[in-house]
């Protein structure tokens, strides 16, 4: 009876689709590795805390624009595959939108606040709209169950991206030429990801305005909830670039650069959840199947921990340099927050695909609000630790809030059964 069941589950497509993801998700991290040992090795602390700063600058402006559509491509496309053709006509249309509104903002907010040269903010603002177009394409092909297919994108443009760099490198070393492979890197794969999903139609792509603001009705909170909590993610780089410059922002970047990197093994799972969870009427097994995701990537975020607490420092070391030494106590309390908000990230897509994520936008307004003057108190008293430590107390904040909500549903739930 259990060899059966095992069986059933290893020739699921789903458990083939997460075995394939972890894989290909694995190979994509490990490159991510690669190219940072380049990029430190290879430019001084200084040069590495400008890209990372300019890069974050990038990625704010593209959660500030990206209104959300990538989960609602998906969800509407699992509910209805005629939408197809209409949501990625919305979604081109959206991207060259993007473009032109973050190319005026950052032209304008150069002369008052960044002070950058223009060709950096130039190509600054070109990473935007493709990052937008590979987001919204990735929610179409998860909700056309081209898992796969997504996965296999990503990674290819990963390893494109991983051999200009070096070539970069060993060529020239400006921050510019960083940020051009990225964008470079963005642009393939918001064209090949579209073209996948061309042959999953035979009618042309035509933009709805009527469909944008029915998809908009559903975005748009899923777009605040993600804005408010990218903001709580990113809100550290602003304040330690603006109190303690570019040195300190290079140590700590290469921190949160590793964290995040070795927790997105567990976020693999997030984007599966959307059309898997959504398939299951009941609500019993919604539950059972959320608390068993929860219960391994909780066992697996453990192991993580345990192995980089005990050899951390000796690969930061040697991986990097000395110069990077002091990334290693950052860094540790980085990958325990990153720990917590990936388990609220579970709970909250769980939300997100039966439609109640409202509760969500004030406990991301609550959090967003502590981390901030968490930040400003503690920054210029204790450095960049004071920035990470803000960052666990934000994290695991949501995290609370957020456990309580499904303990609270989960208990109103079976007393009514």
């Amino acid at each position: 009876m259990i060899q059966d069941k095992i069986k059933d589950i290893k020739n699921s497509p789903f458990f083939k689709d997460i075995v394939h993801s972890v894989i290909t998700r694995g190979i994509y991290i490990f490159l991510g590795f690669i190219t940072t040992i380049f990029i430190t090795r290879s430019f001084s602390v200084e040069d590495f805390g400008e890209y990372s700063f300019l890069l974050s600058l990038a990625l704010t402006i593209f959660q500030l624009t990206h209104l959300g559509f990538s989960s609602s491509n998906t969800y509407f496309v699992v509910h209805n595959k005629r939408y197809l053709r209409f949501l990625i006509g919305n979604s081109n249309l959206l991207s060259l939108i993007v473009g032109a509104i973050s190319l005026m903002f950052l032209l304008i907010l150069n002369p008052i606040y960044l002070h950058r040269d223009f060709s950096l903010i130039i190509i600054t603002a070109i990473i935007v709209p493709f990052q937008v177009s590979s987001l919204v394409n990735k929610g179409l092909m998860l909700g056309i169950n081209q898992v796969k297919e997504a996965n296999n994108l990503e990674l290819y443009s990963r390893i494109l991206y991983s051999i200009i760099l070096v070539l970069i490198i060993w060529k020239t070393k400006s921050v510019f030429m960083l940020l051009f492979a990225y964008a470079l890197q963005m642009a393939i794969l918001a064209y090949t990801s579209f073209k996948t999903i061309d042959k999953a139609f035979v009618q042309k792509q035509k933009a709805s305005f009527k469909l944008f603001i029915k998809t908009s009705n559903y975005s748009i909170r899923i777009y605040l909830t993600l804005l408010l909590a990218f903001l709580v993610l990113r809100i550290d780089v602003y304040f330690i670039e603006k109190l303690l410059g570019n040195k300190e922002l290079g140590i700590y970047s290469l921190a949160a650069t590793l964290a995040s990197n070795l927790i997105l093994i567990i976020q693999v799972i997030i984007p599966l959840l959307v059309p898997k969870l959504g398939e299951i009427k009941e609500k019993k097994l919604q539950l059972l199947k959320l608390r068993n995701i929860v219960f391994y990537a909780t066992i697996m975020l453990i192991l993580i921990n345990l192995v980089f607490y005990f050899f951390g420092q000796f690969l930061i070391n040697l991986v990097f340099g000395n110069k990077y030494t002091d990334s290693f106590s950052v860094f540790i309390i980085l990958l325990l927050a990153s720990s917590l908000i990936s388990i609220e990230s579970i709970i909250a897509q769980y939300y997100a695909t039966i439609g109640k994520i409202k509760f969500l936008i004030s406990y991301w307004i609550i959090t967003l609000a502590t981390n901030i003057v968490l930040n400003y108190l503690w920054i210029p008293k204790y450095g960049i630790k004071g920035a990470a430590w803000a960052s666990f107390v934000a994290y695991g904040l949501i995290l609370l809030l957020v456990l309580i909500k499904i303990l609270r549903d989960s208990r109103e739930f079976y007393k009514k059964q």
